[in-house]
C-alpha cells in the first residue's frame, strides 16, 4: 500500500502548513520522523515525532536500533500529524528495514508554494548506494482538490478523521438557562 506526504495551509496561508503522514510499513521495516524548525527560539516540537496512531502497536517502543524488548513488530501503518511548518523548515521521513542496513530517506523542505522533495543518497561504510526506495511516498497539496480527491478514502479516514460526536445539550438547571440566555 502506498503512503503519504498530505499537506494543506490552514486558512489558505501560503508556506503556512499541517502536515498529515501515512506510512504503511511491513513487519520487517520501522520508520523515524524528524522535524527541523528554522525558529530563533526553542519550539521544542522539532527532533523526532512520535506518531499520533498507529496500527501497529509496538510503535511505542521503536528505538533508534531496531525494536526494544524483544517486542514484534506487526505489518499497519503509523499516522503522523505535525503543525506549525513554516517556509524553509524540514521535515525528514527515514524507513529502515531489519532485512538490511540500507535505509531510505527523504528530505521535505516547505516552500512558499509547497514542498521540496529530496532522496537522500543512502551511505554505508562509504560505500554510496544511490538512493533506496523502499516505501514510495506521495506527496499531496490537500488545498488542491484535483489532488485531495487521488486520496482513497480508506486513507482519508486516517488523515482526517471525523469530528468527535458533540456532547448531549443541557436541558435542565441553572446550567441550561444560563446557555439558552434565560
Amino acid at each position: 500500500m502506498p503512503s503519504y506526504f498530505v499537506h494543506f495551509s490552514p486558512l489558505g496561508t501560503k508556506g503556512v502548513y499541517t502536515i498529515g503522514i501515512v506510512l504503511h510499513l511491513t513487519e520487517t521495516q520501522r520508520a523515524l520522523v524528524h522535524v527541523r524548525r528554522t525558529r530563533d527560539v526553542n519550539c521544542e516540537r522539532c527532533g523526532v515525532q512520535t506518531p499520533a496512531s498507529s496500527t501497529r502497536p509496538d510503535t511505542a517502543l521503536q528505538t533508534n536500533y531496531g525494536y526494544a524488548h524483544g517486542s514484534r513488530p506487526q505489518p499497519g501503518y503509523d499516522y503522523y500529524y505535525i503543525d506549525h511548518i513554516n517556509a524553509n523548515d524540514e521535515i525528514e521521513v527515514e524507513v529502515f528495514d531489519n532485512r538490511s542496513d540500507a535505509f531510505q530517506a527523504v528530505v521535505y523542505k516547505a516552500t512558499v508554494d509547497g514542498f521540496d522533495a529530496t532522496v537522500k543518497e543512502c551511505v554505508i561504510g562509504g560505500t554510496n548506494l544511490g538512493p533506496i526506495y523502499f516505501n514510495p511516498i506521495t506527496v499531496i497539496d490537500a488545498s488542491n482538490e484535483a489532488e485531495k480527491a487521488t486520496i482513497p478514502p480508506e486513507e482519508s479516514a486516517i488523515i482526517w478523521p471525523p469530528p468527535p460526536i458533540a456532547p448531549e445539550p443541557i436541558k435542565w438547571g441553572w446550567l441550561a438557562r444560563f446557555m439558552n440566555g434565560e
